[in-house]
């Protein structure tokens, strides 16, 4: 009979435990915040080059998932990316293939980089925080 209530006890515990992964894992949007999960940035927003200003772009990051999920850009721009933890735990920004950083910031902070999108393609973005990749923190930059 002791064994009987270790296996509730175990039965139990795993419920919890995976009602928490799930709980966590999608993000929790209202009704009144419906977003489309790829955000094109027109040109009307970028500056011209030769004033040596760049686009701004901001990307939001919480438990395992960022908004936007998707970014198109232009080859030879230059990018602001501002990135905002708006999570509990500590996340980052990173794209490997374009050598992309941010810092690792805690919850309501933020991070700015500036970068060149200087070759056409779509590179994943993700945060670098160990599993947190895997549990769906990631997203595409295009670069047209």
């Amino acid at each position: 009979m002791q064994n009987k209530g270790l296996w509730i006890g175990i039965g139990l515990f795993m419920a919890v435990f995976l009602a928490g992964f799930l709980f966590l894992r999608k993000p929790q949007l209202s009704s009144t915040t419906r977003e489309s999960p790829t955000t094109t940035v027109s040109k009307e927003t970028t500056v011209p080059e030769a004033s040596g200003e760049a686009r701004e772009i901001t990307v939001e990051g919480s438990e395992y998932s960022y908004s936007p999920t998707g970014i198109k850009v232009e080859a030879g721009e230059k990018i602001r990316l501002t990135f905002k933890n708006t999570g509990n735990l500590p996340h980052n920004f990173k794209i490997d293939e374009l050598g992309v950083v941010t810092k690792t910031i805690a919850g309501g902070q933020t991070d700015v980089v500036e970068f060149t999108a200087g070759k056409s393609g779509t590179f994943t973005f993700y945060c670098s925080i160990p599993g947190h990749k895997q549990l769906g923190m990631e997203g595409d930059l295009e670069v047209q």
